[in-house]
């Protein structure tokens, strides 16, 4: 995975007019420079103003991909509400964070995205409100929002910092690698943990080889074995309540 974060965005909740009644939002973002401090509940000097559906430890941080801006530049300009050509800026969609290179369809639920001050982790999808049809300028964007399924993602902090522009994120990817694989499954096993990758296997042998976590039938169930170094090559942290299950350990228990 090769993330990058292009923008930090944040905003205080204000009143504005919406649908001929004025509404409390902080939807509006705006671009931050510079460091911008992270905390449990989300980034210094940002503010939700329905913690209803937004904010709080699990909603603490959202993020959108850039990668869907050519799309909604095309649907806003269909609209007549905005140009062909107009860019969108960033924090348009009520993103605290713009990204490039991690679609929903890439991320799952506790993915964790490791900045190098800050560690993020996927929590849930956005369900947008009627509030985005009002910052997208037409009728139609929550609807197009949940069809497509390009709403972003909510993150819990794991690991209060820092966070800027142009800062990049390192994730561990999971491979599994069954028995079945032969000869290939020694090769898989060298190179993945020098490329972030957590290999889960379930062959005889291959705990040594590189595989973190390997599966073991042992007296008719089944069991796990653990290389905490092979685990902490993967940038994986296991925790002593893990290891206090595992059939076997190899390495020094963190």
């Amino acid at each position: 995975m090769s993330l990058r974060l292009l923008s930090v965005n944040r905003a205080g909740a204000s009143e504005r007019p919406i649908d001929g009644r004025s509404v409390l939002t902080a939807i509006g973002k705006q671009p931050v420079e510079g460091p911008v401090a992270v905390g449990p509940m989300g980034l210094d000097g940002d503010e939700q103003a329905d913690l209803s559906v937004h904010g709080g430890l699990s909603k603490a941080v959202y993020a959108y991909p850039s990668e869907h801006h050519p799309f909604w530049q095309t649907v806003r300009a269909q609209a007549q509400v905005a140009g062909w050509n107009e860019p969108l800026p960033p924090g348009l969609f009520g993103e605290n964070l713009s990204l490039a290179g991690l679609l929903e369809n890439q991320a799952w639920v506790g993915d964790v995205l490791r900045f190098a001050d800050c560690e993020l982790a996927i929590s849930e999808p956005r369900f947008p409100c009627f509030k985005f049809n009002a910052a997208m300028g037409f009728d139609q964007a929550v609807k197009m929002m949940a069809s497509s399924a390009w709403c972003g993602f909510y993150l819990s902090v794991r690991s209060p910092g820092t966070l800027r522009a142009g800062d990049a994120a390192s994730g561990v990817q999971v491979l599994y690698l069954g028995a079945q694989e032969g000869a290939r499954l020694k090769r898989q096993l060298e190179a993945a943990p020098a490329q972030g990758v957590l290999c889960i296997t379930d062959g005889a042998g291959t705990l040594g080889a590189g595989s973190a976590i390997s599966f073991v039938q042992v007296d008719n169930r089944i069991r796990f074995d653990v290389s905490v170094a092979h685990a902490e090559r993967s940038g994986l942290k296991i925790s002593a309540r893990l290891l206090a299950v595992a059939h076997k350990i190899e390495g020094d228990r963190p």
